[in-house]
């Protein structure tokens, strides 16, 4: 890797574990009897899911790119 790269792993790991942290304290704070925060605990933990796969996914679309140059 360069080291004038941006290296997009450490970041994209820093905004789930943000993510993730909002997630735990909306769960610990928040209150889930009502319907809207309900709604949005889902969407909020659909947005952490698919950054997860989006992170995933460009993982692995690295890895095989490294291993077609080997």
């Amino acid at each position: 890797m360069q080291p004038n790269k941006f290296n997009w792993r450490i970041m994209h790991g820093i905004m789930l574990g943000f993510y993730l942290l909002g997630l735990i304290a909306f769960l610990i704070i928040g209150d889930l009897s009502s319907t809207i925060n309900q709604i949005l605990f889902a969407l909020f933990v659909l947005i952490v899911i698919r950054e997860s796969l989006r992170f995933y996914r460009r993982l692995k679309r690295e890895q095989a790119a490294v291993e077609e140059e080997e």
